[in-house]
């Protein structure tokens, strides 16, 4: 069973190494989005945790990798712990079909006018990653 964090992980370590082993510092963070999305999911639904992410996702430059991917670690906490949404679901690939994948990635941005807007995009894996868990 793949965790859901592994694909943070594998972008995390090699950074971390990178940047001089910051990787403490780098959990740090990321033991502060999961928190920060488990509370701010005390009396939301997902579809409401969806829409703070993507909300943040687009506050920021796509140039930003951490913020991102710390932003779909809040994401995949936010929806473990809020109240679950009906056909949250319906129609997410699960991330091993690329092509409905990316498919599907595509129209679900451009339906909130984000179409090519790629930090949209990646944060989808974390809805996919919730939808189809390994």
């Amino acid at each position: 069973m793949r965790h859901p964090l592994l694909p943070v992980l594998v972008l995390f370590v090699p950074i971390a190494l990178a940047c001089g082993g910051k990787l403490d510092e780098l959990k740090a963070q990321g033991d502060a989005a999961k928190a920060e999305g488990a509370a701010w999911a005390v009396g939301r639904d997902q579809a409401a945790c969806v829409t703070e992410a993507l909300a943040r996702s687009a506050k920021e430059s796509d140039t930003a990798i951490t913020y991102h991917a710390l932003n779909g670690v809040w994401l995949q906490t936010c929806l473990g712990a809020a109240t679950p949404t009906p056909g949250l679901c319906d129609g997410v690939p699960s991330t091993d079909a690329i092509t409905e994948t990316v498919t599907w990635r595509l129209a679900y941005c451009e339906a909130r006018g984000r179409g090519q807007d790629q930090s949209c995009q990646r944060l989808l894996s974390s809805i996919q990653d919730h939808c189809h868990p390994t």
